[in-house]
């Protein structure tokens, strides 16, 4: 006879001791996650808490026919572990209507997340968007636009040495000199740079930058953004935005103490200098790294968990229709870079989707990171820049993508956006794009850009009751 199934923890779930409280625990819950563990593991008793806390935010489990997700343990010494195999602690197997659907092994907690969240998904009614054909909006690449020209190296610092050197005030209270810091730039950021950025032989590979040259150049960086007005500071952001490209650059930023993050330095730039969001120079550099910041998967979640309010308020929104067309079209590029990387992770996670992606959408926004007024002022800002935008075809393209990837799978599309959508009249906006063209020519029938505004328009910008979500 059946043992019944014990409670543990009231977040945790099930304490399940035998096989048949097991299957029946299965048999009760679409959605299941357990969690194999010993007394004697250290590595269990370390993530218990995490498995807790998902329990508490996924739900209690009871909610069978709806979106919760049921959490058990399972000692590793009884017939369940052996049945599934189960060897080393701790485990999880993911069940899907009683079946494994996949595993984790180990303590890692961003796998086990993202495992959850996919689970979670299967939960769910289906998106309205789920069965939409987008033919045009999947053609669209989705590898970030990145700024990877490389300027004179040498002329750059002779530019910065100068600015250096005539700088009317330097920051007192720190160490470095200007000679100090003309040297680091010099003998330790140029040589990486050319050595970096040389022409590639099969050879040879590429050096990537270490700690013992970004070290110095962070603290160099700090110094200068004090010492500097941003219409001088631009070519230290210039560097930075070609070494952004090295994804060795990319993942030590991301995981670097904030005195020593250059981001954050020049973002602190734009809050303690408010006229450095008006300097041209600065903010067409700037917006230019913060692009190529996204050829890091890792810098990515950290600029949309740390640093978004001010990247897009101050930063990216007031860009999108500026009058400077390098400065208009480096703002649109971040903004694609953005909704590309939101739109891998939504795709991710509803099963059976496919938009192009080989990476199952890991690389993406995770469902808790999901921010709806961020997402609303997006898109209210990307409408009104497709509105405005009369002179690059380029433009327009990569703000209808932009624009596409926000709402596609968006999780508050029916009540927010749709609702937005039909208030900004936004069909017609694009619709009107088709009719005028951009920059004095009228797209024919078969070009790619006019295919993808009508289809964003049709299909993502009115309600999805009123196409057929099984069309072409």
């Amino acid at each position: 006879m059946a043992q019944p199934v014990q409670p543990a923890r009231k977040s945790l779930g099930a304490h399940i001791t035998d096989p048949a409280s097991f299957s029946s625990f299965l048999h009760t819950h679409n959605a299941a996650v357990v969690f194999f563990t010993d007394v004697m593991c250290a590595p269990c008793r370390a993530i218990e808490p995490v498995v807790e806390r998902l329990a508490h935010e996924k739900g209690d489990g009871e909610d069978v026919g709806g979106s919760s997700v049921a959490f058990a343990k399972v000692e590793v010494d009884n017939a369940i572990a052996v049945q599934h195999e189960i060897t080393a602690t701790p485990a999880f197997l993911f069940f899907w209507k009683g079946e494994v659907v996949s595993e984790v092994k180990g303590a890692n907690v961003p796998e086990l997340r993202w495992q959850v969240d996919l689970l979670q998904s299967r939960a769910r009614p289906p998106h309205p968007h789920a069965s939409l054909s987008l033919p045009a909006v999947e053609a669209v690449p989705r590898d970030p636009i990145l700024f990877s020209q490389v300027p004179a190296l040498d002329t750059v610092l002779t530019k910065l040495s100068s600015f250096i050197d005539t700088a009317s005030s330097w920051p007192s209270s720190d160490s470095n000199s200007r000679d100090q810091v003309n040297k680091v730039l010099s003998s330790t950021v140029i040589p990486y740079l050319k050595s970096r950025f040389a022409p590639a032989t099969q050879q040879q590979p590429l050096p990537s930058a270490t700690p013992e040259i970004l070290v110095p150049w962070a603290q160099a960086t700090s110094v200068l953004a004090d010492a500097l007005p941003a219409a001088s500071l631009f070519p230290v952001v210039d560097l930075w935005r070609l070494a952004l490209v090295d994804p060795a650059v990319g993942t030590w930023v991301s995981s670097s103490p904030s005195l020593q993050d250059p981001i954050k330095t020049f973002f602190d730039k734009c809050i303690n200098d408010p006229a450095a969001l008006q300097q041209r120079s600065y903010i067409l550099t700037l917006l230019r790294l913060l692009s190529n910041a996204f050829s890091t998967p890792v810098l990515s979640r950290r600029l949309l968990t740390v640093y978004k309010g001010i990247m897009t308020t101050d930063i990216i929104l007031p860009n999108l229709t500026n009058a400077d067309p390098l400065v208009r079209t480096a703002a649109v590029s971040l903004a694609f870079n953005i909704a590309a990387w939101v739109q891998r992770g939504r795709v991710g996670r509803i099963p059976g989707t496919e938009m192009g992606y080989d990476n199952e959408g890991k690389d993406g926004i995770l469902e808790a990171e999901e921010d709806g007024e961020w997402e609303v002022e997006m898109v209210l800002a990307v409408v009104n820049g497709i509105g405005q935008e009369d002179t690059s075809e380029d433009v327009v393209r990569r703000l209808t993508s932009t624009l596409a990837f926000l709402l596609h799978l968006s999780p508050i599309y029916d009540a927010e956006l749709a609702p937005l959508l039909e208030a900004l009249n936004s069909q017609d906006v694009l619709m009107q794009k088709i009719v005028n063209g951009v920059g004095g020519v009228v797209w024919e029938k078969d070009n790619e850009v006019r295919l993808l505004v009508e289809e964003v328009a049709k299909k993502l910008c009115s309600p999805v009751d009123e196409h057929d979500t099984e069309d072409s």
